[in-house]
C-alpha cells in the first residue's frame, strides 16, 4: 500500500463466504503517515492490490491488479 508514492503500513482483513459480499476498511497505522510527512489534509493517490485466497487451506489464492485511487 502506498499513500503519494510512500509505503504505508496497512491493516485489513475480511472473511466473505463462498457466493456472499462484504464491505470492509483498509486501516492506515498513522505512526507510518508521519514517518513520511503526510498528514490526512495531504493524501492524494493510493495504491494497492489485493491477495485473495481459502482462508481454510491457504488454497487458491491470486493477486489483484494493482488498484490507484486519486483523490
Amino acid at each position: 500500500f502506498s499513500a503519494n508514492g510512500f509505503m504505508v503500513d496497512t491493516t485489513m482483513s475480511a472473511d466473505v463466504n463462498a457466493g456472499k459480499k462484504a464491505n470492509d476498511s483498509i486501516g492506515i497505522n498513522s505512526w507510518s503517515l508521519e514517518e513520511n510527512s503526510i498528514s490526512e489534509d495531504d493524501m492524494q493517490t493510493f495504491e494497492f492490490s489485493f491477495h485473495i485466497f481459502n482462508s481454510d487451506d491457504w488454497s487458491d489464492g491470486f493477486d489483484t491488479e494493482t488498484i490507484i485511487i486519486q483523490l
